[in-house]
């Protein structure tokens, strides 16, 4: 065999290779919890060996895997300024090497940056990233829709409500064909969130009938629609009602607990809302007491922190506050983060 084959044969070897890591550590874990840290030490090992194979034959597309690696490692160790950094890396590497150039590849990069973006609070930024995501031609109905909601999220966070609502109904407008049942419900549970704030509680309610909940969901959206019927019981007051809500959310925190899929900052809100409960609905009575609990929400501490694009469309303790207070809601969303990233037009 010549020499030039058994190079061509050990590239393939390589290639197919990283292949396997990226599908043990990207296709097959994506869906799980970011909590889940099991595989973090087989993914650094998986990334060594993938940029030794780099190393030894420049193949683009191997870097490509090696990239993506770095990135899914990124974010299971919540580091989203390096993960925004490989982005523009991976994006420019799909933009200008006609070997690893696929629309769904850049697309999927760009939702990627969108998402991380909204980690660093870089909300603006997130929002054009998401629509250029949008913008690859051929893309299915369902992935388009993911790239939507996107922008429907950090349309919420810009508090532009009425253009989020119409981005939302859109992908609401494309059925069956674009979204699956539990997309469905979960989009009608946003819907539910920006009509709240938009103060149309009559048509947020019909929306919440909507939704069908999930046992098994490990985003918390079934917490979610739980949210909103408390904060729309309450601010309809329907005192009575609120009450049955937050006993029922009881029920549901007991369950999910038990199958490990709760964050600790849900626990504290709903001890919050017991004794909410229990005082009557006393709102300052209840601030003066849960001063601990609040300062927890108010924390950096990666429990109990606010997650942005989770079910906590609407910021609880600032909610709580703005009750508390007699004042309209009015979110103030963190600043962005400072990031070591590089514009990838200053690498070009």
């Amino acid at each position: 065999m010549q020499s030039k084959d058994r190079k061509i044969i050990y590239i393939l070897i390589y290639f197919i290779k990283s292949e396997f890591h990226i599908f043990k550590y990207i296709d097959q874990v994506q869906y799980k919890s970011i909590d889940d840290r099991t595989l973090i030490l087989g993914m650094k090992e998986a990334i060594v060996e993938v940029e030794g194979y780099f190393k030894e034959c420049k193949l683009n597309n191997i870097l490509y895997n090696q990239l993506m690696l770095e990135l899914q490692l990124s974010h299971y160790e919540e580091n989203y300024a390096k993960a925004e950094d490989l982005l523009f890396r991976l994006i420019q590497l799909t933009e200008s090497n006609k070997s690893v150039r696929y629309l769904s590849r850049i697309s999927i990069n760009y939702m990627n940056l969108a998402y991380t973006q909204f980690f660093l609070h870089k909300v603006e930024e997130a929002f054009e990233n998401s629509k250029k995501a949008a913008k690859v031609f051929l893309i299915h109905a369902n992935d388009l829709n993911i790239y939507k909601e996107a922008s429907v999220f950090a349309l919420i966070y810009l508090k532009r409500y009425r253009e989020a609502e119409e981005v939302l109904q859109q992908i609401l407008d494309s059925g069956a064909i674009g979204n699956t049942p539990e997309q469905l419900s979960k989009r009608h549970i946003i819907m539910a969130v920006i009509k709240y704030l938009q103060g149309e509680y009559k048509s947020a309610f019909k929306h919440l009938q909507q939704t069908k909940e999930v046992e098994t969901d490990r985003e918390g959206w079934n917490l979610g629609i739980r949210m909103m019927n408390i904060y729309l019981t309450l601010s309809t007051e329907k005192i009575e009602l609120a009450d049955q809500r937050i006993g029922s959310m009881r029920k549901h925190i007991e369950r999910t607990a038990k199958m490990r899929h709760l964050r600790k900052r849900d626990v504290v809100i709903f001890r919050i809302l017991s004794q909410l409960s229990r005082s009557g609905f006393d709102f300052k009575e209840v601030w003066e007491e849960r001063r601990k609990d609040f300062n927890l929400l108010r924390s950096d501490q990666s429990d109990y922190r606010w997650v942005p694009r989770s079910h906590e469309l609407i910021i609880f303790d600032q909610w709580f506050e703005a009750r508390m207070k007699g004042i309209p809601y009015e979110p103030v969303f963190p600043k962005p983060a400072e990031s070591k990233a590089v514009d990838k037009k200053s690498e070009e």
